[in-house]
């Protein structure tokens, strides 16, 4: 079974519509044949011949595409927990609140939003003493209207920041993409 952005829009649309409609289903799409399991825990999407797989609900899940090379392509995503592969050189600032994660490639791409009542300067300054204690070269860094943007390199692994008043709190989003240039 190929896999294509328009047979993910459908098997997105598909899993909206069979949600409330019972537990287990099969959906004929033109790409093949879908299992659609509800277990009270979330939501399971089965292609026939298994090359696509996605399960979970509105707080984690796994999607996992074979490719027709056989390569596999995996995202995990959390809301309130770092997912099981999320990069364990990538700092957490404490006290925070985990409002979405992302894993791609195992950890070696991720993203990371979090909130925290501490002022954006305060995070910063953690980041810096942090990052560079994990290993990361922290490079750019630049003020902007309150924001601050932070980056970071670590061989092949480029670390972005930014850290940004937002609602009375702060917000830090992290993303780390690993690969050549």
């Amino acid at each position: 079974m190929a896999f294509s952005i328009q047979y993910a829009a459908l098997i997105i649309a598909i899993v909206f519509a069979v949600a409330s409609c019972s537990d287990e289903q099969s959906i004929e799409t033109p790409e093949g044949t879908l299992s659609v399991q509800e277990d009270g825990s979330g939501i399971s999407v089965t292609s026939q011949d298994g090359s696509v797989v996605i399960k979970g609900n509105e707080n984690a899940g796994h999607i996992k595409i074979t490719t027709e090379d056989g390569d596999d392509i995996e995202v995990a995503y959390n809301k309130d927990t770092l997912t099981k592969d999320f990069p364990v050189d990538i700092p957490i600032y404490e006290p925070s609140d985990i409002v979405m994660n992302q894993v791609f490639k195992g950890g070696q791409n991720a993203m990371a939003t979090l909130s925290t009542g501490d002022a954006p300067a305060k995070v910063a300054a953690f980041y810096k003493k942090t990052l560079q204690e994990k290993g990361w070269a922290v490079g750019g860094e630049m003020s902007v209207g309150g924001m601050v943007m932070l980056q970071g390199k670590k061989g092949s692994a480029h670390l972005n920041l930014s850290i940004m008043p937002e609602s009375g709190a702060t917000k830090i989003n992290i993303a780390k993409t690993t690969g050549e240039g």
